[in-house]
């Protein structure tokens, strides 16, 4: 009896192995669609901080799971440009995007350094009503790509806490740091409410790069708004867990 149990129990295991082994071996590739902060947040260290606007970047090994990503930078692209422009400006069947593949979409920080303050303060408009619209937008652009595949798994990342590093004259800040902390907030708010609106997955990372304050940790970060690349690995850990688990 004792031999018999034991052979069961191997068959069984047998065929758990062959079924993860497969499944491993078929995973799909991991797109990012988004502004500088894709690259930060996504490429292999080793690589440095080159901004090649896309292609196949590394293979991100978390267990026993081999996960291929394909990184495509969208030159200073906001949250409220990928809204507006819809497909014109974000079309991910350009980018050799499969069906069963998962893609991923980081916008958002040009928008609370630069502009939705901005927008509150000289045009008089409300913030809940200009981050409902913002988000709404950026949704309805990821909806109209969803449509053209039977199946493909979509992610949003959370914006990353704001910070006053790394001054771009290009894209200034905009109000103080603590002002867009809660501008912030309510985005990742917004954006976490929209995705189980619409069957998204929530990629939080907020809280991994915030310091007490709110504000980006200054020892996760490089020089400017960015992640470290050498810092970037819990990011990759929560999507695959977010993913495979």
């Amino acid at each position: 009896m004792f031999f018999r149990c034991n052979l069961y129990f191997l068959f069984v295991f047998t065929l758990l192995y062959v079924s993860l082994k497969a499944s491993i071996d078929n995973i799909p590739n991991v797109h990012v669609f988004g502004d500088s902060h894709s690259i930060a947040c996504f490429r292999d260290g080793s690589r440095g901080l080159s901004f090649e606007l896309t292609g196949n970047d590394h293979i991100f090994i978390y267990n026993d799971f081999k996960i291929p990503f394909s990184i495509h930078w969208i030159v200073d692209k906001t949250m409220h440009g990928v809204g507006k422009d819809g497909l014109n400006t974000l079309d991910i069947k350009k980018y050799n995007v499969l069906e069963n593949d998962i893609v991923v979409f980081v916008f958002g920080e040009i928008d609370v350094r630069c502009h939705i303050g901005r927008q509150r303060d000289q045009k008089k408009r409300c913030l809940e009503e200009i981050i409902n619209t913002l988000v709404n937008n950026y949704v309805a652009t990821i909806n109209e790509n969803r449509v053209f595949y039977n199946n493909i798994n979509c992610v949003i990342m959370s914006v990353l806490p704001p910070t006053n590093r790394g001054f771009n004259h290009a894209f200034p800040y905009y109000g103080t740091i603590e002002d867009r902390v809660n501008i912030t907030k309510k985005l990742n708010s917004k954006l976490k409410e929209a995705c189980l609106l619409n069957n998204i997955k929530y990629l939080d990372v907020y809280y991994l790069y915030a310091d007490s304050n709110g504000s980006f940790n200054k020892a996760l970060g490089d020089q400017s708004v960015h992640v470290g690349l050498n810092k970037n690995y819990p990011i990759k850990e929560a999507l695959a867990k977010l993913i495979f688990l």
